[in-house]
């Protein structure tokens, strides 16, 4: 019982406590707001917001004013009611690029002889403009064509479309840009047309054990890691390795390793690789890998120039790779149109 009774006035007094605690507080908050009322919690909530600069609404106007004044007159794309003017432009078929600049002048002036009854015009009126212009921009004809092709990116769109209204347009749109590259990403490693393989045929009839080997698109440490992956069902197998890059328009460090990889794995298993139709931007960056870089001077062995030569392989120059590749022509041993046997080939431009 003696218990009982000392855990109610322990509780008693705790509450006590509080209770003090929060007149004292609500005292505290009285006494500011009776010295100066800019001193009450909101303001200061909202000074300790406040940048370290202070905001000048005309400054802030002025800026505005001359930031579009010069995209007009540029041509690019104004920094607010970005989305909402370019759309209205388009759909007038005021494509050029001082139409902005037209739009420009003609609303100050207008805005200028009518700022008066401008001043009058409620926020609902101005609100109603605004969602008219935005339901116009609604693009009927392209969710249609989503609808029928792929159901998945229309999901997608709506969603961003749902985040850019309840957050944010940037918050909405990073989401969606980091989907589809997941979504892009996926889809690469699942249709499996990374890379072509094509074993190639002797012409006089004798055994060929010559693969080409087409890369398809970019090269990237997805698509890297697929070649690799394909590439390994030729080691052991095969002795030589043509790998034409003249659909690669673009690689980065990843992917480039990862093609170093793979030739190296080709190399361990004594088969020749050679690299053709390489675009110039790509064997820039392929130079800089030391692993590939030593394949621009590499010779390839005679009896890979033979299998080459006695291959339908075709013509493989062009690009700006050095590498020295037999070409068989017209069912002919030749070394780039010459009929010299299997001696070495001269530099193609590749």
């Amino acid at each position: 019982m003696n218990l009982l009774v000392n855990m109610n006035i322990q509780t008693l007094g705790r509450s006590m406590e509080a209770s003090s605690s929060r007149l004292q507080n609500l005292h505290l908050v009285a006494q500011l707001q009776r010295r100066d009322p800019s001193r009450t919690l909101a303001s200061k909530i909202a000074k300790s917001r406040k940048n370290d600069y202070p905001f000048s609404t005309s400054r802030e106007l002025g800026a505005v004013s001359v930031s579009h004044l010069v995209q007009g007159i540029t041509g690019t794309l104004p920094n607010t009611g970005l989305f909402l003017r370019t759309n209205a432009n388009v759909q007038a078929k005021a494509t050029h690029r001082m139409s902005n600049f037209m739009n420009i002048v003609i609303l100050g002036v207008i805005t200028l002889a009518l700022s008066r009854q401008f001043s009058f015009l409620p926020q609902a009126g101005a609100a109603a403009i605004l969602a008219s212009g935005s339901i116009r921009m609604v693009p009927t004809t392209y969710l249609k064509n989503l609808w029928k092709i792929d159901k998945w990116r229309l999901a997608l769109t709506l969603g961003v479309t749902a985040i850019s209204v309840i957050q944010d347009p940037v918050v909405g749109l990073l989401v969606g840009i980091f989907i589809a590259f997941c979504a892009e990403a996926k889809n690469v490693v699942d249709g499996k047309e990374t890379c072509d393989i094509r074993p190639l045929n002797s012409i006089t009839g004798k055994p060929s054990n010559a693969y080409k080997v087409t890369l398809n698109g970019p090269l990237s440490y997805i698509t890297g890691e697929q070649v690799e992956n394909y590439t390994k069902l030729l080691r052991g197998s095969a002795k030589v390795v043509v790998v034409n890059m003249e659909c690669v328009n673009e690689c980065d460090t990843d992917g480039l390793l990862w093609l170093e990889r793979c030739v190296k794995g080709l190399q361990k298993d004594e088969c020749a690789v050679a690299f053709s139709k390489v675009r110039r931007s790509v064997a820039e960056r392929m130079r800089v890998v030391d692993g590939l870089a030593e394949f621009e001077k590499t010779v390839l062995s005679a009896e890979a120039q033979e299998t080459l030569l006695d291959s339908d392989l075709g013509d493989e120059s062009g690009g700006t790779w050095a590498q020295k590749i037999p070409v068989a022509k017209g069912g002919a041993n030749t070394m780039n149109g010459k009929s010299n046997g299997v001696k070495e080939a001269n530099a193609i431009s590749l």
